[in-house]
């Protein structure tokens, strides 16, 4: 079922009462994981971190990024780099307050892996196991999950969330060579890497969700939506449903 697949959890290193039941739910699949120990970006200003580019965020994302959101950021690439380094096929990744939707989430994403094996190595990049994709979408394929036909579509408008994601190797290392620069958070970088190759896929109904609980990982987001982030996100969201419209009409 992942015989050839890392599973990876980000967890900060002082909760590792989340890390014992994201263990547990995958055990109970027969399952184990990698514990990623998330950089910790609270308490800390984004200007801390040097990969950050401040300018850049703020003509790119309309307003300053946190500290948290930055340390999310290098807590993925992280999980990617340690992919990267060993010999799996794909990686799926979690944050640590992921819950199945479904009883059998574990084994439709299975479902979903035995037919992306099927495919050859370029057919897509990443799949958003967690939430759904906006139109317009292609369905590709389907899997069964919960008693019903989940359809799994690709997704020039990537859905943003980034709590439970499949990578396959060519796009994890795509990814990793195309971001050396933080301007934006990392669920927003994904969506517009898709945006451009045409290579992310979602499912009409999500296999996992996340915990009511607040996140520690994205603790201290809370921000001031002025004009200058509105205009921002306007002419952001304007390039990226653009270029999926055009994908979605011509093809990849």
């Amino acid at each position: 079922m992942f015989r050839d697949t890392a599973i990876f959890v980000v967890n900060l290193e002082d909760r590792a009462d989340k890390w014992e039941t994201s263990s547990a739910l995958l055990s109970s699949a027969g399952l184990t994981a990698t514990r990623v120990l998330a950089v910790d970006g609270r308490g800390r200003t984004p200007e801390s971190f040097p990969e950050y580019d401040a300018d850049a965020a703020y003509k790119f994302f309309g307003r300053p990024m946190t500290g948290p959101e930055v340390g999310c950021y290098l807590s993925h690439m992280s999980v990617l780099d340690r992919f990267l380094e060993s010999d799996a096929r794909f990686a799926l990744v979690l944050e640590d307050d992921f819950e199945p939707a479904f009883e059998d989430s574990f084994a439709a994403t299975a479902a979903v892996l035995e037919i992306l094996r099927s495919k050859s190595a370029d057919f897509c990049d990443l799949v958003n196991l967690g939430n759904y994709p906006r139109r317009p979408r292609k369905c590709e394929f389907s899997v069964t999950a919960g008693g019903e036909d989940t359809l799994i579509s690709r997704a020039g408008y990537f859905p943003l969330g980034a709590f439970s994601l499949i990578f396959t190797r060519p796009g994890a290392r795509a990814l990793r060579a195309r971001f050396d620069r933080i301007i934006a958070p990392y669920d927003h970088a994904f969506r517009l890497w898709a945006s451009e190759t045409y290579g992310g896929l979602a499912l009409s109904r999500p296999l996992f969700t996340y915990s009511a609980a607040p996140s520690d990982l994205s603790a201290g987001r809370k921000y001031k939506k002025d004009m200058h982030y509105v205009l921002a996100e306007s002419r952001r969201q304007t390039l990226i449903r653009t270029r999926s419209l055009r994908h979605w009409l011509f093809g990849g």
